[in-house]
Parts: structure tokens; C-alpha cells; sequence
């Protein structure tokens, strides 16, 4: 696998400035990074490998289109997805403020009913995926980067977690 590091204050897509890499899975480096159109972090994924591998790129690929139909609260929401100038491609999507599963269980267990709201948005979610044809292949377990992401305590009301696809 060809990994890249990305400098920070590098540009993608004459968009987004990356500040700092936030997590790293088994197809990209996801970046904390500003968006210039609004001003606002977001998060962009960048895969791993160039185009030299055709099913990673063809993979890659079918994730943001998946993730660029998916409308739903607990669904991180897509900006948008391209080539950097230099061809590798990327997933700009809404930053995430807050902790991922794994720190939020460290502090302390859910209580029952964080459970059942946790469990109802979770089938919310997934339903509205299953509609669509997608049949989720993620982990809901503590990783590198969880599924699962709880805001901090600027989340607007009633966000109470997230899927990301930051894996």
C-alpha cells in the first residue's frame, strides 16, 4: 500500500486547507481541515493509494457516492468528493466534535436509556441506509476511528451520535 503523508496547509480541491490528521484507517487518512467556501473545520478523507489500484479506487469511489445519498441525523453529513490536482482522490464530509465510543465508554457505561436512544437512532439510520440498498459493513466496536461518534458539548440539541464512515 503506497502511504502519503499530506503537509499541513496543503489545498485540496482549491477548497480545503488540511490542519492536521485525525485518524487513519484500512482506505484513507481522514484530515481536520477548513473549509474555504464557508469557513467551517470539516473532515476529508484521502485514500491511501493512487488510482494504481483500480478496485481500492473503485471502492473508494462507491463510498462517497453511497455517502452523498444518505440524508439523516445520525448519518455524518457529505460535502463533496473529487481528485486532489495531483489525482489522489478524497471525501470532504462535517467534522465531528467530541469523542468516539471507546472514550465515551472509558468515563463511564450508558445508562439504559442512553442504550435505548442509542439502539432506536442506530436502526434509524441503518434503516434509511437498508432502503437505499446499502448493507452497512462497519464496525460499531471501539477501532482506530469508530463508527460511532458522540458530539462534545457544542453539538446542536438532540445530536446525541453520529456515523462516520472514518474508518
Amino acid at each position: 500500500m503506497n502511504l502519503v503523508s499530506f503537509p499541513r496547509g496543503t489545498v485540496v480541491a482549491q477548497r480545503f486547507v488540511l490542519e492536521q490528521a485525525a485518524g487513519q484507517g484500512g482506505m484513507g487518512t481522514v484530515y481536520r481541515s477548513r473549509d474555504l467556501q464557508t469557513g467551517e473545520q470539516v473532515a476529508v478523507k484521502l485514500m491511501h493509494a493512487q488510482s494504481t489500484s483500480e478496485a481500492l479506487a473503485r471502492r473508494f469511489a462507491r463510498e462517497a457516492q453511497l455517502l452523498s445519498e444518505l440524508r439523516h441525523p445520525s448519518i455524518v453529513s457529505y460535502l463533496t468528493h473529487g481528485h486532489t490536482h495531483d489525482g489522489w482522490p478524497f471525501i470532504a464530509m462535517e467534522w465531528l466534535e467530541g469523542e468516539n465510543l471507546a472514550q465515551r465508554l472509558r468515563k463511564s457505561s450508558l445508562t439504559a436509556h442512553e442504550s435505548l436512544n442509542l439502539i432506536r437512532d442506530i436502526t434509524s439510520a441503518l434503516s434509511v441506509a437498508h432502503r437505499r440498498g446499502i448493507v452497512h459493513r462497519g464496525r460499531f466496536a471501539p477501532s482506530p476511528r469508530p463508527a460511532l461518534h458522540f458530539p462534545g458539548a457544542a453539538a446542536p440539541e438532540g445530536r446525541r451520535w453520529k456515523y462516520s464512515p472514518w474508518r
